[in-house]
Order: C-alpha cells, then structure tokens, then sequence
C-alpha cells in the first residue's frame, strides 16, 4: 500500500478504536486483569474462618474446650455443621488453629527488628510478653486442652503446618534481634543467633507449659524463673560485651 492509500485509510478509521491484532504463534497473550470475584470469595472465606474461631475461643472460656460440640460453634456462628467442617476437620485442629492465630497477632505487633541495647533484659521482655498475650488471648484451661492436643497429635498434619511454621516464625524473629544485637556489640563475636534463639525458645515452652499446668505457679514466680532461664543462656555470650559497653 503506497503512503497516499494509507493515509487514507487512516483517515477512514478516524476517532474509531483499532481492534487488537492476534497475537503471534508462540507470543503469550497480554496477562489479564485479577480476578476481582476471587479475591472477593477469599477475603469471605478468611473472615469466616476468623469468626469461627472467635465464636469457639468464646465457648470455650464460658463452657470449656471438652462441653463444646463443633455443632454448637457452627450454630452461634449461624453456619451449618457441613460448613463448619470444610473449614476445620476436628476440634483439636480448630484449637491449634486458634493458637496460630494468636501468635499471628502476637507477631503482627513484635516482628519488626528495632534497636536495642541489652541482650538478656530484651529476650525476658520479648518472651515474657509472648506468654502474657498467649494468655489473654487464650483462657487457661483451654490452653490445658491446646497442650495435650499437641502433645498428643505431634508430627500429625493437623498441627505439623500451623504450629511449625508459627514456631519458625517466633524463632525467627527472636534470630534477628539478637543477630541485630551481635552486631552492635552486645553479643561476642562468636555468637550464634539461630542456635541461642532455639534454646531461648524452648526455655519459653517448657516454661510456659508448667505455668499452664502446675496450679503452684504463679505469674511472679513466672517471671522469676523465665529472666533466670534468659540469663542462663546468655550470659556467656552477653556478659562481656555488656561490660565493655557500659565502659
């Protein structure tokens, strides 16, 4: 086609819209706008899942973990029992469910690494705010019923996800500010964050299981125990270094 015949038809098409032109062979087609409808049925489905463990963690502290049916739950949360079950197989997976949840929100409010400027004082306070959110969130004696669920199922699929990954997660952070404190100077060179996050945390579980479980315990002797466990772990790595800091 010479330029005049062009221009032409150019001319022919005006203001009109040009229809696109198919793609090539072998040319991946433009990606397509989200998919709104989805992302609205998942944002349903994960408001349903949340309310569901409200309306369960509100049972169980009024009629306790064992009086609560899951048909009960699904009947204050005005769903159907066939509904409550697509989301959670069994009550013991609702339980950790909700547990994960809890530390969900615990790390929404503490996973950002900040300054700090004492190893031993900031891991008693990280930890001892752990066990006072997991106890406001959760009521004692359900969490009695949360901890022979995951004694009892360990290594099971219906807490291997959940409680694994939030654990990960909880250590991985506690890595990082002491990873952060190393750095300043707080901890020896030689430190390892990963290795002492680990036994920090199992400090706090062994720790907070006796709280839960042994009526003689009570929140002072709690933190008592917990800063003496804190500064078991870290004063070889610590006390130096804190030393020459405070020179």
């Amino acid at each position: 086609m010479g330029s005049a015949a062009a221009t032409r038809a150019l001319r022919k098409v005006g203001r009109r819209s040009v229809p696109l032109l198919p793609a090539a062979r072998g040319q991946k087609p433009a990606a397509e706008e989200p998919d709104r409808p989805r992302g609205l049925r998942q944002r349903k489905k994960e408001n349903r899942r949340k309310e569901i463990l409200q309306v369960a963690n509100e049972l169980f502290r009024k009629h306790g973990y064992p009086s609560t049916s899951m048909e009960a739950i699904a009947q204050v949360a005005d769903i159907s029992p066939n509904t409550i079950y697509n989301y959670y197989r069994t009550k013991g997976q609702l339980l950790i469910a909700m547990i994960a949840a809890s530390d969900e929100s615990f790390l929404a409010k503490h996973s950002e690494v900040s300054d700090r400027d004492d190893a031993i004082e900031f891991m008693f306070n990280f930890l001892e705010a752990l066990a006072k959110h997991s106890l406001g969130e959760i009521d004692k004696n359900t969490w009695k019923h949360a901890i022979a669920q995951t004694m009892v199922r360990e290594g099971n699929e219906d807490i291997s996800g959940d409680i694994g990954d939030i654990n990960k997660r909880l250590i991985d952070v506690m890595e990082e500010n002491l990873a952060l404190l190393k750095r300043q100077g707080y901890l020896r060179p030689s430190a390892r964050p990963e290795s002492l996050a680990s036994m920090l945390f199992d400090f706090h579980r062994i720790l907070f299981i006796r709280l839960i479980v042994d009526e003689n315990i009570r929140w002072k002797s709690y933190r008592t125990i917990l800063h003496s466990y804190v500064v078991a772990g870290l004063i070889r790595e610590a006390a130096t270094l804190t030393c020459e800091g405070s020179k």
